[in-house]
Formats: structure tokens, C-alpha cells, sequence
């Protein structure tokens, strides 16, 4: 059993995910027995929505940073005097602190709310969403830059190149799915749970 354990123990992130799950249930039932009905529910509406906004952050992060990055090296290569203006709109956006730019659009969403313009709760959930993706999607582009930038140096690219394979096809399947794809999961993981910081 020691061993079973120690085993456990060194698997960090079955074990943080194990400790993490733990957590919520003990303050779940610490909630049930201390609170009345009403305030319980809403307790558990809350989370579900922290859940729910931190999982569309990450779907909005993978598609616009794999987009920004596909965008960004498509110009460079083809375009790059409009390339030039593509990163002065990253580099604004990257020197907006996170929690200012982030509180700047719950101020937004606050007062369209309470002009009566946003009254779908799950259109307020993806708008909460995109706001925080907004200044965490950059994490993904920058790890896609730093990948493809690492691979493009190496021998494969120029010989499949060579070969009559496109570079987007290079790209997307060999240096994002098959040689990132660890990497990504790993950030993804990350800005799950920078969103729920932020939410809170």
C-alpha cells in the first residue's frame, strides 16, 4: 500500500487533480450542513458558472491563438508590412495587465446588463468568456510561436518542404498536433486555472 501511495504521490498531476476534487467536496458538504437552500443553490449556481466560463476560455484561447499564430506566419511569409500591424495589436493588448483589462470588460458587461441589453445568461457567460480570453489567449500564441519557431530550424522542415509538403500542413499536423500537443494541453491547463482566479 506504501508504494501504491508513494506511486500516486509522484504522478503530481493526478495527484493535485485528486487533492483538488477533494477540496471542493469537503467545502460542498461544509456548505450543505452550514447553509439554508437558497444560498446553497446559490453557491452551486456560481461554480457551475466559474466552471462553465473557465472551459469556453479555453476552447476561445485554442482557436484564436492557433489562429493569431496561423495568421501571424502566413503574413510573415506573404504580407509583412501588414504583418507589422498585426503584432502592434498583440504587443497593445500584451501591455494591458491582465486583471485591468480583464475588470475593464466586466464594467462593460455590467452596464449592458443593467441597461437591459444582455439578458441572456448564457450569452453574459460567453461574453465573460471571451473577455478573459481576450488577455489570456497570448499564453497559446506565444507557445505556438516559440514551438514552430524551434522546429523551423531544424532539418525535417526544409526536407518535407522539399518533398512537395505544404508548410501549413507542416505546421498544424507535425509541429502542433503530433510535437505540441503535450505542451498545449499542459498551458491549457494553466489558463483553466488563471481563469478561475480571475473570476474570482
Amino acid at each position: 500500500p506504501f508504494s501504491i501511495l508513494r506511486k500516486f504521490y509522484l504522478q503530481k498531476d493526478r495527484y493535485w487533480f485528486f487533492i483538488w476534487i477533494c477540496g471542493i467536496i469537503l467545502i460542498w458538504v461544509w456548505n450543505l450542513l452550514y447553509l439554508n437552500e437558497p444560498a446553497l443553490r446559490q453557491v452551486e449556481v456560481g461554480f457551475l458558472n466559474t466552471v462553465i466560463i473557465s472551459l469556453l476560455v479555453i476552447v476561445f484561447s485554442t482557436i484564436l491563438g492557433w489562429g493569431t499564430t496561423i495568421l501571424q506566419n502566413m503574413l510573415e511569409r506573404n504580407f509583412p508590412k501588414i504583418q507589422i500591424t498585426l503584432i502592434f495589436i498583440i504587443n497593445i493588448i500584451r501591455s494591458i495587465p491582465q486583471i485591468v483589462g480583464i475588470l475593464m470588460g466586466y464594467v462593460i458587461l455590467t452596464i449592458l446588463i443593467h441597461r437591459g441589453i444582455l439578458t441572456s445568461e448564457f450569452l453574459i457567460l460567453v461574453l465573460t468568456a471571451f473577455v478573459i480570453t481576450l488577455f489570456v489567449f497570448l499564453e497559446i500564441f506565444d507557445l505556438l510561436r516559440v514551438r514552430i519557431a524551434f522546429f523551423s530550424r531544424r532539418d525535417f522542415f526544409d526536407a518535407m518542404r522539399v518533398c512537395g509538403i505544404t508548410e501549413r500542413f507542416i505546421i498544424n499536423r507535425e509541429i502542433i498536433w503530433r510535437s505540441s500537443r503535450i505542451h498545449i494541453i499542459n498551458k491549457l491547463i494553466a489558463i483553466f486555472g488563471m481563469s478561475i482566479f480571475l473570476l474570482c
